[in-house]
């Protein structure tokens, strides 16, 4: 959703490793691989669109008032199929 925010036909990782030397690299992802991510996102939309429609007054249930930290050990893996389906109230965008 990115790519279509600010219209971008190409995207790129520049991964850095954390200790000296910092070695890095540019990767890009291949034009299956936004294609196929553009397809989860249409997936997605879809659903957030029918939920909306059925649900017009859902409460946001991921927002909280509590500082949420990401990174080190305690990162949360998240499946992005997972947390959709299990956030799937239409309210993250609307169509």
């Amino acid at each position: 959703m990115y790519m279509r925010a600010f219209n971008l036909s190409d995207f790129y990782f520049i991964p850095v490793e954390k200790e000296p030397p910092y070695m890095c690299c540019v990767v890009k992802l291949s034009d299956e691989l936004i294609r196929q991510g553009n397809k989860l996102v249409d997936e997605a939309l879809i659903k957030f669109k029918e939920y909306r429609a059925l649900n017009p007054n859902t409460i946001k249930p991921y927002y909280t008032n509590e500082v949420m930290v990401l990174g080190g050990n305690n990162a949360p893996r998240v499946d992005a199929k997972e947390f959709i389906d299990a956030h799937d109230d239409g309210s993250l965008l609307q169509i």
